[in-house]
């Protein structure tokens, strides 16, 4: 394992994850349909992303089948995915001809068995783990049922008292919800497992303390889909760890002295690298010239991607010199509000786009083509709108393997002082990733903190135009450097030229220097 391996794991270390289904006459067959199909979208997700590995281990078990263990605990890699798929399809055949219903004491039984059967193989395989990731990575276990919320905390909290939970980081109830024709034939709900709902209640608030103190156990209600899947899967995309901040914000304290406070925080992604994505060059637009700069720099820019990039290392050049002389062709569809546009979803570099002036075309043609273009700039801005640009993407290898193609889309703006658009690419729901930030309380600051925090953005106001001056010296004194680093490195010269061009090159600085301490001083 390299240099670079090893310092990436000892800052990013996700758990191995062990997901438990609990099948019953309550799991619909739509249900478990939509739990196989995110179950297999997020991981095909997870092996496609470049870098160190965000689901690194990874099994299937079910709690009411014939044998517990589907998919055992091991490394997920791109060859294993094949099984993975298969074990899913197994799941959607076998599961619902063998869905069973349990009473209280059964199933309680059942849950600490399919538990302790994970951390044996979690014990089991530590070493290997260890080996494979650089560290020993704890377990988190996805306990899926279709059981009232109440009844699963109180049958969970039983099985987990009788379990080592030493290596467990944290256990998570998945509450199936159930629609309201589905309640009717619910077998009594609460009684056909032997229970009342007082029972129920009384049981649950006697084993919920139990399980606060283990401080593990995470209960969430969802109704069942896809969509609602994958927002649980995808956090595992997420890295949640507590280990170390990642930002440091320095702020004046807002006293006389010269120190400064430092705010921690932790960095929340909203959406999935692009450029760790397979084929991400095809879902952005550059103009010819950056890629063909792009191409034959010796220097690479790890942010530039161009759709007409290859995507295979091993393309010819005339076929990259054939794509870069195509045109983007974006397709109009949709018109949304400037106002419900949120930033948190576009990503890439902006550019703008204007009319063309191709010598190719007729006159005729590019008067009516601007024409147009300023129209169309008109009419969104006074509506205050913008379009939603799409494009098929065709990556090689793919497009024989099904009919689907990948779409990249756009958003185009009218910029208000020019006729001009300007376009970001936006991110589709398969790479945003899942926010709690809706749904988090905030904090109330102490009264002492928000006065600190005040008299600190008064001190940044007051200094700020003092850097604004400052950034025009620092603009000469970089022009200065720049000029010095090119005749030094790019031009021979003789020495007694060297000398000729020396004496007002720093004489230019030392004014430079000077025109800075007059401003600033």
């Amino acid at each position: 394992m390299s240099a670079a391996t090893r310092e990436t794991c000892r800052l990013f270390r996700p758990p191995a994850r062990a997901v438990i289904v609990h099948t019953s006459l309550l799991f619909s067959i739509d249900a478990i349909n939509a739990l196989c199909e995110s179950l297999l979208n997020v991981s095909a997700l997870g092996l496609s992303l470049s870098g160190a590995s965000r689901i690194p281990f990874l099994g299937l078990l079910s709690v009411g089948f014939d044998s517990p263990v589907i998919f055992p605990l091991q490394h997920l890699r791109v060859p294993s995915f094949p099984k993975l798929q298969a074990c899913l399809d197994s799941v959607k055949t076998s599961l619902l001809q063998s869905l069973s219903c349990d009473d209280s004491d059964s199933i309680g039984e059942l849950f600490q068995s399919v538990l302790g059967e994970v951390l044996n193989q979690h014990h089991e395989q530590s070493a290997t783990f260890h080996q494979l990731a650089g560290y020993l990575p704890q377990l988190e276990v996805i306990v899926i049922t279709p059981m009232r919320e109440n009844e699963a905390r109180s049958v969970l909290s039983r099985a987990v008292q009788s379990v080592d939970l030493q290596m467990v980081k944290k256990i998570q109830l998945v509450c199936i919800g159930k629609e309201e024709t589905d309640v009717v034939n619910d077998y009594n709900g609460g009684d056909a497992m032997g229970l009342s709902e007082d029972q129920e209640s009384a049981q649950a608030n006697s084993h919920g303390s139990e399980a606060d103190e283990d401080d593990v156990l995470d209960v969430i209600s969802v109704t069942p889909g896809v969509l609602q899947f994958d927002s649980i899967f995808k956090q595992w995309l997420q890295d949640d760890s507590t280990e170390r901040e990642h930002v440091h914000i320095y702020i004046p304290s807002g006293s006389r002295s010269s120190a400064t406070m430092a705010l921690k925080c932790d960095i929340i992604e909203r959406m999935l690298p692009s450029q760790q994505l397979p084929g991400a060059h095809h879902f952005s637009i550059h103009p010819a010239t950056s890629d063909a700069l792009s191409k034959g720099a010796p220097r690479s820019s790890a942010g530039s991607m161009s759709l007409s990039k290859s995507s295979s290392s091993s393309a010819s050049a005339g076929q990259l010199a054939q794509d870069s002389q195509r045109p983007h062709h974006l397709s109009c569809i949709a018109t949304v509000k400037n106002s419900g546009i949120c930033d948190s979803v576009t990503f890439g570099t902006p550019l703008l786009l204007r009319p063309t002036a191709c010598w190719r075309l007729d006159w005729e043609e590019l008067e009516c083509n601007q024409q147009r273009f300023s129209a169309l700039t008109q009419l969104l801005s006074d509506q205050s709108e913008g379009l939603i640009l799409a494009q098929e993407v065709v990556l090689p290898g793919i497009a024989a393997l099904t009919s689907l193609k990948p779409v990249a889309h756009f958003l185009a703006m009218a910029c208000q002082s020019s006729s001009a658009l300007l376009v970001k690419p936006i991110a589709n729901g398969d790479i945003v990733l899942p926010s709690d930030d809706a749904t988090a309380a905030c904090t109330q600051p102490a009264p002492e903190h928000v006065d600190v925090l005040r008299n600190s953005l008064q001190q940044v106001s007051e200094v700020c135009h003092a850097v604004v001056k400052v950034a025009s010296c620092a603009r000469i004194n970089v022009l200065v450097q720049l000029s010095n680093f090119l005749t030094f490195h790019y031009l021979p010269m003789e020495p007694e030229n060297l000398t000729r061009w020396l004496v007002p090159c720093c004489t230019q600085a030392c004014q430079a220097k000077l025109e800075c301490m007059a401003l600033c001083p």
